[in-house]
């Protein structure tokens, strides 16, 4: 019986049907890939960070995902690398990203290059983006013509820089930096520095060192760490030098699988400084001592009104942009109606930025010798103004007083003077009114029989001896408390990692960094907030950690800085870091073990 038309059709479309879902699965594993580059933002303010996001949807399936080129990135540095990899259910394809946080080093217009892939033959590369950074004046603006300054070694160097670079007046005070510029391709471990005295200095502490930036020098861009800091201040007037340094260190590349290093000795040579004397010029005749910088001064008294046979505390303070030292002390004239005391002083000097500034405080007990409406004058101190380059003077303002009341006569001024002077007059002698003490206890008899007096003698060596004692046993246990903190450092590390992991993608990478910082502080007795990752390198390779270890920790904070602000971490993302620093852990205890 012949098969009409359309039950035909039916049982051809039937038969080709397997086929084209066949064909129809196929077809998502031929789309070409495709690459997508997007920055958070395109304006940015020198010193600041942008995030950078590469995603590239591809069929690769190589040992350690796609290969993906990047631009040369000139103008910004790198300092925070991730990258992720999933599943595109819809597309039939893998993902990847890659994020980068980026740190520009110089301000203008910066072009951030195409990236590329190449997969089968075929390429596929990015648009370039185009970044703003403001914040900072461009190299060469006041002469266009001069030549852009040049990195004298492309891997590392030390240099002095001082501020101010001119002519220094005596008594004036500048910053003396030694800083170490490493290429931000390498990393640093310092082996052993020079001491450095420079002579003919007053030298002042400034505490905590600035810590280590990025900076761009030519057409590389170097991490600049500052070994010694201080303020100095010239104690004599001619050539004065700020010695030569010298330093060895071990360069070796970041990032890489296999690691080459290279020890160098590197060398800054010896800076001349010229130190002039004050000018005569203009110098008061009441000018002592190399009082160098803006001095201002403020007297108070600690009461306006003020009884007869009392007194009064005068306070006048002594501030100085320099040298407290070189400051001479304020003496009071004459003062007609009061009388003052020899005076006590205080001192004390801290670091505002770049200003040293010192204060005296002295404080003078002053008593009247007449009532009514009496002064303290106004006080006034010469300086030299190095800014200006010349001499001008400080005051205070003059302090009126109320004395009610009327006061003894004095001799010199002195009102004990007086009452001795009357005591010794002609008289007959006075017998006081007051009985002789007598030694005895209160039931009558011998002091030295009482309870009382006993327990006074007894009691106190009994207490020292029981305050010794405890003292002891205090040591002691402060002794044995390190050894017991570094034995349940690693612990105590991972039962904090293992909590981060519940956390918040974003508290969890906070949590994991702060478990690693206080796991080494409690293990080494020491602390490492705030350190460097070069500064951590170096401690811990001390402490006997092995250099790929150290170099793996500096990457996980990184990855947990970077993480922190990088979108679509998720829970798997965080338990594989916390399992990753609890690994390191464990490889720390094995090689200080």
């Amino acid at each position: 019986m012949p098969v009409s038309a359309p039950r035909a059709s039916l049982r051809a479309v039937r038969a080709a049907l397997p086929l084209l879902v066949f064909f129809g699965l196929l077809a998502p594993a031929w789309a070409e890939p495709s690459l997508d580059v997007s920055v958070d933002r395109t304006e940015v303010v020198l010193g600041d960070q942008l995030s950078l996001t590469v995603t590239l949807l591809a069929d690769s399936r190589g040992f350690g995902g796609p290969q993906i080129q990047e631009p040369a990135l000139d103008g910004f540095a790198v300092v925070g690398r991730m990258s992720f990899s999933s599943y595109d259910s819809r597309r039939r394809q893998n993902e990847f990203k890659l994020q980068l946080q980026l740190s520009p080093v110089k301000p203008g217009e910066l072009v951030i290059g195409p990236f590329r892939y190449t997969e089968a033959g075929s390429t596929v590369a990015s648009e370039p983006i185009k970044v703003t950074v403001t914040g900072g004046a461009q190299g060469g603006a006041g002469d266009p013509n001069a030549p852009a300054e040049q990195a004298p070694d492309q891997m590392a160097f030390m240099r002095w820089e001082v501020e101010p670079e001119g002519p220094l007046w005596l008594g004036q005070g500048l910053r003396a930096r030694l800083c170490l510029y490493v290429n931000r391709q390498l990393s640093v471990r310092l082996e052993e520095v020079s001491d450095v005295n420079p002579q003919g200095f007053w030298t002042q502490e400034r505490g905590r060192r600035e810590r280590a930036r990025l900076v761009q020098i030519g057409n590389d861009v170097f991490a600049r760490e500052v070994l010694w800091d201080q303020h100095l201040f010239p104690i004599r007037v001619g050539n004065l030098t700020l010695p030569e340094v010298s330093a060895k260190m071990v360069l070796s590349t970041r990032g890489m699988a296999v690691r080459r290093a290279q020890r160098l000795d590197r060398k800054v040579e010896a800076l001349a400084l010229t130190v002039r004397p004050l000018p005569p010029q203009g110098r008061p005749a009441d000018f002592a001592g190399p009082a160098v910088g803006e001095v201002r001064l403020e007297a108070q008294t600690n009461r306006t009104k003020v009884k007869a046979e009392d007194g009064f505390q005068l306070t006048v303070t002594t501030r100085v942009d320099g040298l407290i030292e070189n400051v001479p002390e304020l003496e009071l004239p004459d003062m007609p109606g009061l009388k003052a005391f020899p005076p006590s002083a205080t001192t004390n000097t801290s670091v505002r930025g770049d200003q040293v500034v010192g204060v005296r405080r002295q404080t003078w007990l002053i008593r009247p010798t007449q009532a009514g409406r009496v002064q303290v004058p106004a006080l006034s101190l010469p300086y030299f103004d190095p800014q200006t380059g010349r001499y001008t003077t400080a005051r205070t303002r003059p302090v009126w007083l109320t004395v009610t009341g009327t006061p003894l006569a004095t001799k010199d001024g002195d009102p004990a003077a007086t009452a001795a002077s009357q005591a010794s007059s002609d008289g007959p002698a006075l017998r006081t009114i007051r009985k002789a003490p007598r030694l005895e206890g209160a039931a009558g008899g011998a002091a030295y029989t009482h309870p009382l007096l006993w327990a006074a003698l007894i009691l106190p060596p009994l207490a020292l001896l029981g305050l010794i004692l405890n003292d002891r046993v205090q040591r002691t246990r402060a002794s044995t408390a390190g050894s017991r903190t570094a034995r349940k450092a690693p612990k105590v590390a991972k039962d904090a990692l293992a909590q981060a992991g519940k956390a918040g993608a974003g508290q969890a990478y906070t949590a994991i960094a702060h478990a690693l910082e206080g796991y080494f502080e409690a293990r080494f007795g020491r602390p490492f907030k705030g350190l460097t990752h070069p500064q951590l390198v170096a401690t811990l390779g001390e402490l006997g950690v092995g250099a790929d270890t150290a170099q793996a920790v500096v990457r996980e904070l990184e990855n947990c800085d970077f993480a922190r602000f990088a979108p679509g971490a998720g829970a798997d993302d965080v338990s594989e870091a916390a399992r990753r620093a609890a690994a390191l852990v464990d490889r720390v205890e094995q090689e200080v073990a």
